[in-house]
């Protein structure tokens, strides 16, 4: 049966990534609970860098064999920044 990481292990994984993009990005993943789609469907201007806080406006989503933006029941919702959650 699988198992959630603790703290120690999430800081050791997220301190091995080089790419710091990449990092906030499974920063944010890891310790917000947010969805995939919604992650991806984030912008630079939906980050508030004075608070750390993020807003979820729309989502990518699977149209197909393609992906599209979605703006239907995404409900704006602030994400608290990693560090305060770690």
């Amino acid at each position: 049966m699988p198992r959630a990481w603790d703290r120690s292990w999430l800081v050791r994984f997220l301190g091995s990534i080089d790419d710091p993009r990449a990092a906030a990005i499974l920063s944010l993943f890891a310790t917000t609970g947010v969805r995939k789609g919604d992650l991806v469907g984030l912008k630079w201007s939906d980050i508030d860098m004075a608070t750390g806080l993020a807003t979820i406006s729309r989502r990518v989503v699977r149209l197909g064999r393609g992906v599209g933006i979605s703006k239907d029941r995404v409900g704006e919702e602030g994400l608290e920044p990693p560090a305060s959650r770690m």
